[in-house]
């Protein structure tokens, strides 16, 4: 694993919406850790949905907020790495140690990745992949801002991007239809220069898509040469 390192923010919440990605991608370290989060999701065979990963990353920077020691112990240890006392490899197995006793996950999850969920005693291991993918996801997140308290604004997008899910805008008037077939039922017609996330799939004529509009979301199937990305 490389060890590029780039100089976090020296303060909590300056990094933007608009500019969280680029800090992301100029660490190597965290984009292989991207794939190797990525690797371990896709393994999982009842997938939580993007707002099930958003909501349980979000209870797990309260933690953050409500556990001073915990606070203190995961700071100093990218304290420690921006001052190369540590590797991230060291760095990440630290943070993996601290956070295996102490990530909560929602019991609404829990329930979905394993319906004969009881305790984490009795875990099955889709249930410990998904501790750890979301383990990763905060040691990214971390890793970009160590003072973070609170969960940043942009991780609704971090969650979006880590799942493969790009934005892109509609070059015309284009159908979204429930399925991704021309004969599928229609749902809404999506104006031209629409902003929609398109879902990462191996289908290049279809795009699977969520529009948002007026506070309501639609999710469907766009042909892929009405997108602009």
């Amino acid at each position: 694993m490389t060890t590029n390192k780039a100089i976090p923010p020296k303060k909590a919440n300056t990094l933007t919406a608009s500019n969280w990605l680029k800090s992301i991608q100029k660490q190597n370290d965290s984009l292989e850790f991207r794939t190797n989060a990525q690797q371990i999701f896709q393994q999982i065979r009842q997938q939580p949905s993007i707002e099930q990963q958003q909501n349980d990353l979000r209870e797990n920077f309260e933690l953050l907020s409500q556990r001073p020691l915990i606070r203190l112990q995961t700071q100093r240890l990218f304290h420690d790495y921006v001052q190369q006392q540590q590797n991230l490899e060291q760095t990440f197995s630290s943070f993996q140690t601290i956070w295996n006793e102490q990530l909560v996950i929602h019991s609404n999850t829990l329930k979905q990745i394993d319906p004969n969920y009881i305790s984490p005693r009795f875990a099955n291991a889709d249930t410990s992949r998904y501790k750890q993918y979301l383990i990763q996801l905060m040691f990214i997140l971390l890793s970009i801002n160590p003072v973070e308290i609170n969960a940043p604004q942009y991780l609704a997008n971090f969650v979006e991007w880590m799942n493969g899910i790009a934005q892109a805008k509609t070059t015309a008037k284009v159908t979204l239809r429930i399925k991704p077939d021309i004969q599928s039922d229609m749902l809404i017609e999506l104006p031209k220069h629409a902003i929609v996330n398109v879902y990462s799939d191996e289908n290049t004529l279809w795009k699977k898509i969520r529009f948002s509009n007026d506070n309501q979301e639609s999710f469907g199937y766009v042909m892929s040469a009405y997108l602009k990305f």
